[in-house]
């Protein structure tokens, strides 16, 4: 787990998304799953580097929130998002809120 929670943070954007090795090449705020993730791993370990990575993720889809609540970059492209994706985006958030 540790190995590939490292791979994660490696590959983050210094702004905390992610686009290399994501789908299409964009940043998708449905990968607030994958900072929630980080998140619960680096807590888990008792590795300070791993929360702030999962947190700078967080915080990046946070700061895609459009007023009326909709999440720039939800959808797996240049189209409206899926019940799916904006599903995920929660499920993260929630996720890292409870931790």
């Amino acid at each position: 787990a540790k190995k590939a929670l490292n791979w994660l943070k490696s590959i983050q954007n210094s702004d905390g998304s992610f686009t290399k090795f994501a789908y299409n090449n964009l940043p998708h705020t449905y990968y607030s799953r994958v900072g929630s993730a980080i998140l619960k791993g680096g807590i888990l370990l008792n590795d300070n580097s791993l929360i702030q990575a999962g947190k700078k993720n967080i915080e990046w889809v946070i700061s895609n929130q459009l007023k009326n609540g909709f999440f720039k970059y939800a959808s797996f492209d240049e189209n409206p998002a899926y019940l799916h994706t904006i599903i995920y985006i929660l499920e993260g958030l929630i996720e890292a809120y409870k931790l």
